[in-house]
């Protein structure tokens, strides 16, 4: 994926913390090269991003609640702000 839509879905998200589709935010995590591992029973997925983890739980509506998708945006400001 290029930057130009890796930004503009990391704009996005910052924009609307609070109605994030739960495969936008898995999108950014791969954009960024992370791992993304599905659970192998329940709904909580492992995400490792360089020394960063994070459990994700799928949600039972269409949007990630507020607190993980702030705890993903405080995880990829620290990396940007690390590769400048």
């Amino acid at each position: 994926m290029s930057k130009k839509r890796c930004d503009r879905l990391f704009a996005k998200i910052i924009g609307s913390t609070k109605s994030v589709a739960f495969n936008e935010l898995v999108k950014l995590f791969e954009m960024f090269d992370s791992e993304v591992e599905p659970p192998r029973r329940g709904s909580h997925y492992k995400i490792r991003l360089k020394a960063y983890r994070m459990t994700l739980p799928r949600p039972h509506g269409k949007h990630v609640d507020e607190v993980y998708v702030k705890k993903a945006i405080s995880i990829f400001e620290e990396i940007m702000k690390n590769e400048e």
